[in-house]
């Protein structure tokens, strides 16, 4: 049984870091494979991306965003969070599932998680970026309705990257 627990730094913070440096690492590995570029050299290390989760958990805390920490039995297998990036628009970060877990349905439940709580928050729309390897994700968003915009400026997707990358909305 799958279970969501709200982020609670002072108690998650190595959990939240160990799952950040591991979705790192997997964009890093994929991206490189796919696009031939390194993402290091455009992002830093893995542990300096992590890190700088850290500095902005603010803008993923209530009123206006959440951070989930998915937990199967005992152990915390991914993440997901909801950000406000405008008035009534939020935007969905941080989507992450270990790759031992991944094709269990964890991402639609994380989805359906997010939209519920878009909704709750009063957002109209949801965002997000993905990347060209992202090939299940993909998927995932487009089944559920998103669709594809220009690119936003609040994405955190770097410009070196922003050509291959794909800017979704969904209208709520």
């Amino acid at each position: 049984m799958i279970k969501f627990v709200r982020l609670n730094v002072a108690k998650h913070l190595p959990i939240l870091l160990e799952l950040n440096v591991e979705y790192f690492e997997w964009i890093a590995e994929e991206g490189e494979k796919y696009m031939d570029i390194s993402f290091e050299s455009i992002i830093g290390s893995p542990h300096s991306y992590a890190a700088m989760i850290l500095d902005e958990l603010e803008i993923y805390q209530p009123p206006s965003g959440v951070f989930y920490l998915l937990k199967e039995n005992d152990d915390f297998i991914g993440m997901c969070a909801l950000k406000k990036i405008y008035r009534d628009t939020g935007e969905v970060k941080r989507m992450y599932i270990k790759p031992e877990y991944q094709g269990k349905g964890y991402g639609k439940k994380m989805m359906e998680r997010l939209i519920k709580k878009s909704q709750n928050l009063c957002y109209k729309a949801l965002r997000l970026d993905v990347g060209p390897f992202m090939k299940a994700a993909q998927k995932l968003y487009r089944s559920y309705g998103f669709e594809e915009i220009d690119e936003y400026p609040e994405a955190e997707v770097p410009k070196e990257l922003r050509h291959d990358w794909s800017f979704l909305e969904k209208k709520l």
